[in-house]
């Protein structure tokens, strides 16, 4: 039998370091955090974010985090015949990613939650970001969108409702951006056409 590589060549114990993260619940292991949105008028999406709070800590999301930072987004100026391509490859796990966080409602609670809706999407925002902060920027680039939906008259004439927004949980189905600068995962640049894409798909 063959002998693992441990045994064939031992090493030191580490004592130093912190075992590894096991599944927690992010929302009700967060005293302040709970009593923060109780105390916003946000009560009513307790059941919400407990769920959201244990997803969101489940040692497998840790993991899908771990793999979209891991493997960075990589450009795909031409494809293999030299044709313009433009186009911006990221790993199933980011896009795994983006379809929890906005099948959670990360850019919609504020307005389809009954009361507290602002807090207590605040509270959601929150408890994702501490699963991963790559998704931040196009959950909140799309729920700050709104205001400037509903202010433009265009939209507004033809017949924009809010509740739309909530299209947008399955629209995430992007394989590609337009090309642009700066890291793709870094607030401002690529994830900016994400939410402005999943913003069209919605109106």
């Amino acid at each position: 039998m063959r002998e693992s590589a441990a045994v064939i060549l031992p090493t030191h114990e580490m004592t130093n370091q912190p075992p590894p993260l096991p599944s927690i619940n992010l929302f009700e292991g967060d005293i302040a955090l709970v009593e923060a949105v109780r105390r916003s008028g946000a009560e009513g999406a307790e059941p919400h974010l407990k769920k959201s709070g244990k997803l969101a800590g489940d040692e497998r999301v840790q993991d899908l985090a771990r793999l979209a930072h891991r493997h960075q987004p990589e450009l795909r100026a031409f494809d293999r015949f030299g044709h313009r391509k433009d186009a911006v490859e990221f790993h199933p796990a980011y896009h795994e990613l983006m379809q929890l966080v906005f099948g959670d409602g990360v850019h919609s609670l504020a307005w389809t939650a009954r009361e507290g809706g602002h807090a207590a999407r605040t509270a959601l925002s929150y408890i994702w970001n501490q699963a991963d902060q790559g998704v931040n920027c196009p959950t909140s680039m799309t729920y700050a969108s709104v205001r400037a939906l509903r202010n433009n008259p265009v939209l507004e004439h033809d017949g924009f409702k809010f509740g739309q927004i909530q299209r947008l949980r399955s629209s995430w189905r992007t394989r590609s951006v337009r090309r642009s600068s700066g890291s793709a995962r870094s607030p401002g640049r690529l994830p900016r056409l994400f939410a402005v894409r999943l913003c069209a798909a919605s109106v």
